[in-house]
């Protein structure tokens, strides 16, 4: 077995990009009127699997976001999803993913006073550990990461020391688990890995066995584009077929 030094990340290494939990609620309704206020969705279409107009989607979105305030009340949103999944409430705990999903998603496409699109420490932690192949920076072979985290903030950070459209944040190269795509149980080694996303990532799912994304684009800008996305993911997560699984956990 090969040696490496082993990073873990906690909410606390995305902290000035994405808000710690005890804060969530009060960001998310402050979320909430920022998106009323900024977004016209009246021109733009969603697939056509999608029997719904994207504002109709939206409102129940926006609804959400108060229904979650709500219900969380004093304690923070892991305690809702605590109590939603001890009661075996299943439809209201996928509803709770699909709702912090699209939320999370798009708070990391916008940049304000208080938070930024991308905490700037992932970028120069990433610079000193990384080399580069074919311009894509990559893991040196002897760091490998551990996080809690189900934000896109390692991804993103990644992106922009590349400086490359990757399409999908989970970039073969990265070694980012789970990956995308269908796999057995012992058919990864520790090469194929660099980082492990023990609670998985928002906007993905799991299908049959597969791992499947939703997000066609890489939420760099805030704008109808990402919402767009972020609404069809939020749709999809809260109505899911009975075999698609949110791949991201509160554990």
């Amino acid at each position: 077995m090969s040696d490496y030094t082993v990073y873990y990340l906690g909410a606390g290494a995305s902290a000035n990009a994405v808000p710690v939990v005890n804060n969530l609620p009060q960001r998310m309704t402050a979320f909430k009127g920022y998106l009323s206020n900024t977004i016209d969705l009246n021109d733009y279409l969603f697939s056509s699997d999608m029997d719904i107009t994207s504002e109709e989607v939206k409102e129940q979105f926006l609804k959400s976001i108060d229904l979650l305030v709500e219900k969380t009340g004093k304690n923070s949103i892991d305690n809702y999803a605590r109590k939603l999944w001890d009661t075996k409430n299943y439809k209201e705990y996928n509803h709770l993913k699909a709702t912090l999903s699209c939320y999370l998603l798009l708070e990391q496409s916008k940049g304000d006073k208080e938070y930024d699109k991308i905490d700037h420490r992932y970028e120069h932690w990433l610079s000193k550990i990384t080399d580069r192949e074919e311009g894509i920076p990559i893991l040196q072979p002897h760091y490998k990461v551990i996080s809690w985290n189900y934000d896109l903030q390692i991804e993103k950070a990644f992106e922009e020391l590349s400086q490359f459209d990757l399409g999908s944040p989970h970039y073969g190269k990265w070694g980012v688990y789970p990956k995308l795509g269908r796999y057995n149980k012992g058919s990864l080694s520790d090469k194929d890995i660099s980082i492990v996303k023990v609670n998985g990532s928002t906007g993905t799912y799991l299908y049959t066995g597969e791992v499947i994304s939703l997000q066609n684009t890489t939420f760099r800008e805030f704008d109808a584009k990402s919402v767009l996305n972020a609404l069809e993911i939020y749709y999809k997560l809260s109505n899911p077929h009975p075999t698609m699984h949110p791949l991201f956990s509160f554990a």
